[in-house]
């Protein structure tokens, strides 16, 4: 019993130790931030479960999502551009992701930030949330491109380049 009473004080231990040394985000609600998936024809990626989060103890942000190989060939290198629009403008943050060769139906899960980390509740501004709050920033997540393990490529460098366009055309007005 004793035994059993030490590994359970250990174990509960550790797990707080792990929990201290994570950065902390909260999940940002999509009336504040949209993320928006760009569907892109003969695309071999889906980009799926995005989510922005809010770093807690500092500046700083993190989207995350999960990619899916919908092609029947296996994939060695993928990069996804994230398109952020505040009505100041466009910005891009590529995401490359090296990690192993993805196969036909595997999953991929992303982070922009190479560490461990958590989800520990939801984004809540300072002030108080009155009528007129609205949308302050869309981020679109869309394939830049992808290198299979054969040496083809996919990549879609117009509709890329159009959403540029868009997205500053419309900052403009």
């Amino acid at each position: 019993m004793r035994y059993l009473a030490m590994m359970s004080i250990l174990v509960a231990a550790t797990g707080s130790a792990m929990s201290q040394g994570r950065t902390k985000y909260e999940t940002v609600p999509d009336h504040l931030v949209l993320v928006a998936i760009a569907s892109q024809a003969n695309c071999p990626l889906k980009i799926e479960d995005a989510t922005f989060l809010k770093r807690v103890d500092k500046r700083g942000v993190l989207v995350k999502y999960r990619l899916r190989n919908v092609s029947n060939k296996p994939i060695e290198f993928v990069s996804v551009m994230i398109r952020y629009s505040s009505g100041t403008g466009g910005n891009s943050m590529p995401m490359p992701r090296v990690k192993k060769v993805l196969l036909p139906n595997e999953t991929l899960e992303s982070a922009s930030e190479p560490i461990d980390y958590e989800i520990v509740g939801v984004y809540k501004p300072d002030q108080k949330p009155s009528s007129s709050e609205g949308l302050k920033t869309l981020c679109i997540l869309l394939v830049d491109k992808v290198l299979f393990t054969d040496g083809s490529v996919y990549e879609d460098p117009k509709t890329l380049d159009a959403l540029d366009r868009f997205l500053q055309d419309f900052c403009n007005r």
